[in-house]
């Protein structure tokens, strides 16, 4: 009997490491930051909000982002997360996000979300890439997002909430 529960114990801690999902939040730094590649600061820029976020709170903007590698994709190259550094660019209760995707030799623009935090969701596979959630911040906020990658670029997915009866 002891082994049994010992092997249930085992399965359920696997399970419950596999289901767990890789989030990035608006307030926490990266956990292995990469710097920025010079090239890809212009990409950036194009897909800014405002005056605000491209003259923030640095005397750049490369210094005023943070970039990451993640992994989006089970089969395709690491994908590059971009965020603000400093939360003097970001709203009360939201960030923006952007997302890099390996395009040949280069980089090519594969979103900008706005949440405060990101959730990488490895169950949803669309286009060989994951979904991801956006998900709120403070207690006032409107419920999650989710977007999936369309073959170019992640679009926010249209769903129609529950009926509760």
């Amino acid at each position: 009997m002891r082994l049994t529960s010992g092997v249930f114990m085992f399965l359920l801690l696997v399970l419950s490491s596999v289901c767990v999902a890789e989030t990035y939040n608006m307030e926490t730094q990266f956990i292995a930051p990469i710097k920025l590649p010079i090239n890809l600061v212009p990409l950036v820029n194009e897909h800014l909000d405002s005056p605000f976020e491209r003259y923030g709170c640095a005397a750049s903007l490369r210094q005023s982002l943070e970039a990451s590698f993640v992994r989006l994709s089970p089969t395709a190259e690491p994908s590059i997360l971009v965020k603000p550094a400093e939360s003097c660019l970001c709203g009360v209760h939201t960030c923006s996000f952007w997302i890099l995707r390996q395009c040949g030799a280069t980089y090519c623009f594969a979103g900008h979300l706005h949440a405060h935090s990101i959730e990488i969701n490895q169950a949803t596979l669309l286009n060989d890439y994951y979904g991801l959630t956006g998900l709120p911040g403070g207690a006032t906020s409107s419920e999650a997002t989710h977007f999936l990658f369309d073959g170019k670029s992640y679009v926010e997915e249209k769903i129609e909430p529950k009926q509760i009866k």
